[in-house]
């Protein structure tokens, strides 16, 4: 399993503090307690980002993390644009190595895991991210944004965990939830 869409509602998340012309902001836990009304996780954070994807605009193929460093999974919020995209995964297979994700202006320089032949990338999975979603960011993915204004989704990061689907299972079947 790739993702799991949470039905959780997290209140106003404000982005008037965003620059539109980048596409991604760390904000601090300090700034997440002040400005929003997200609740503890039962795992620890690591860091929350927006990620803002401009107008019909994408984000290409990619891993995150690097290819040998892969971050295992994040719960994006869908914030503004919660419909008219797609997110994709696609088969994890040798062809992909670790490079700067393009626009690489845009992404402060980020590197990730990329496709060696863009034309060999095989896809497996497509949704709408229009809720919450608990989602593997260690498999190739990318994003599409069909609309005539930006996409914004906060996406928070935890620290590693060895077993995605133990951390799917136990949110699908309520044994340890999301949050507390």
């Amino acid at each position: 399993m790739l993702f799991l869409k949470i039905d959780t509602d997290f209140g106003h998340i404000p982005t008037d503090h965003l620059n539109l012309n980048m596409m991604g902001k760390v904000v601090s836990k300090e700034w997440i307690a002040e400005n929003t009304t997200l609740p503890n996780f039962n795992y620890p954070v690591k860091f929350y980002r927006f990620h803002i994807t401009p107008p019909n605009g994408k984000l290409n193929p990619h891993i995150d993390g690097t290819v040998e460093n892969r971050r295992k999974f994040a719960l994006n919020i869908p914030v503004v644009g919660k419909y008219n995209h797609t997110m994709t995964w696609y088969k994890d297979d040798n062809n992909w190595h670790t490079d700067y994700v393009e626009p690489r202006d845009k992404l402060g320089n980020s590197k990730g895991g990329v496709p060696i032949d863009v034309n060999k990338i095989e896809i497996i999975e497509q949704t709408i991210i229009d809720k919450p979603t608990l989602l593997r960011t260690d498999t190739p993915h990318s994003l599409e944004n069909y609309n005539d204004f930006h996409r914004i989704i906060l996406s928070i990061r935890f620290e590693d965990h060895d077993d995605f689907e133990e951390i799917l299972n136990e949110n699908t079947h309520k044994n340890k939830a999301l949050f507390k």
